[in-house]
């Protein structure tokens, strides 16, 4: 008798070694409840750690939204910095490309007046409509 147990032969028509399985089966069905309820815990200890590294990724852009990081940035570019140069300023800058042409060049301008610097200034008449004696500054 090498390596097993036996009793056959005792009782008739009974199979001790089919008996002794099944009641190890049922001596095995706690564990195997508990190592379902473990996979079942490990599945959602996993779905627990996905949806707070979603919350934290998703509290994380409502602060740069709150805080205004990337938001209403702003890219400016010219082609030539000698001729002009740009900045976005303000709270809604306007988006889009612009063009400038230059059409006519600046020149300096000179307005003199005749009168006392203490005259008094009529708040009513445009700078363009105030008449200045011509002088001739060269």
């Amino acid at each position: 008798m090498a390596g097993g147990f036996s009793a056959g032969g005792l009782i008739t028509d009974i199979d001790t070694g089919s008996l002794i399985a099944q009641l190890m089966q049922i001596e095995r069905q706690p564990i195997l409840r508990m190592q379902r309820r473990i996979a079942a815990l490990e599945e959602q200890r996993d779905a627990i750690k996905d949806l707070r590294t979603q919350l934290l990724s998703l509290r994380s852009k409502v602060q740069d939204f709150r805080f205004g990081i990337d938001f209403n940035q702003f890219q400016i570019d010219t082609s030539d910095v000698a001729i002009a140069t740009s900045a976005a300023s303000g709270s809604n800058p306007t988006s889009g490309a612009f063009s400038i042409n230059v059409t006519r060049l600046a020149s300096a301008t000179v307005a003199t007046s005749g009168g006392s610097i203490g005259a008094s200034i009529n708040p009513a008449v445009a700078f363009e409509n105030i008449m200045f004696p011509a002088v001739d500054s060269t």
